[in-house]
């Protein structure tokens, strides 16, 4: 029980939206809605969650390649850091 000064620092579940893999499926999830509400969780680039979708990003990498080779650059980031702790960009 909190008192009445106390606030609340822990959310239940906010791994759900501070984990960079939840967050992609959640708003994956939302954006097959129908209609307006899912056109309105068209906010993230390109993205893929591996190793799950390694083949579609296999495919996505290789056809901006042939492309654009000197501009296809991607940023990886893993599920579980923090603090920008992990994350590289390659090409």
């Amino acid at each position: 029980d909190l008192l009445t000064w106390q606030r609340v620092n822990h959310f239940q579940e906010a791994k759900q939206l501070t984990r960079k893999d939840n967050l992609k499926r959640n708003i994956s999830r939302f954006r097959n809605i129908p209609g307006k509400i899912g056109e309105a969780f068209d906010i993230l680039p390109v993205t893929y969650t591996l190793p799950g979708d390694y083949v579609g990003f296999c495919t996505e990498f290789a056809k901006r390649y042939e492309f654009s080779p000197e501009r296809n650059f991607w940023i990886m980031k893993p599920a579980g850091s923090s603090r920008g702790r992990g994350i590289f960009v390659f090409n």
